[in-house]
């Protein structure tokens, strides 16, 4: 996994996709290719939620199929048509997981994907 721009892989090299350059150069001059190891995937390649537990101040306690534990600063969801009922700390607190989904899920639909709780990317708000 790449953190604060820097592949930590060994080998691989010190910046992001360092390695895919160091490749194309060694194609360019028809070396042997050095190998690239596959990114790391999720136990049993897809990420889900299996536990859920609401907390104080639109905060989450969450578990995935992976093992990770963690608490969720959800605060990022309360924007938009269907963030706007989370306002409500009881409404927040009905949170559950969807049996179908294997994420968090609120009556109104809301469900962001494990990933973004996860912490495997940022959310994508508009800020302005």
């Amino acid at each position: 996994m790449i953190r604060n721009g820097l592949c930590p892989r060994p080998g691989v090299g010190t910046t992001p996709y360092q390695g895919t350059r160091d490749n194309w150069a060694r194609a360019q001059e028809l070396e042997p290719l050095a190998p690239i190891e596959p990114l790391p995937q999720h136990e049993g390649t897809m990420l889900r939620v299996t536990s859920i537990q609401p907390l104080d101040g639109y905060r989450l306690l969450v578990v995935f199929n992976d093992g990770v534990e963690r608490e969720v600063d959800c605060a990022f969801l309360l924007h938009g048509t269907l963030g706007e009922p989370l306002h409500d700390p009881e409404y927040f607190r009905q949170v559950r997981v969807d049996d179908e989904a294997r994420t968090a899920v609120w009556p109104n639909g809301l469900d962001p994907a494990p990933e973004l709780l996860h912490g495997d990317c940022e959310p994508a708000i508009s800020k302005g």
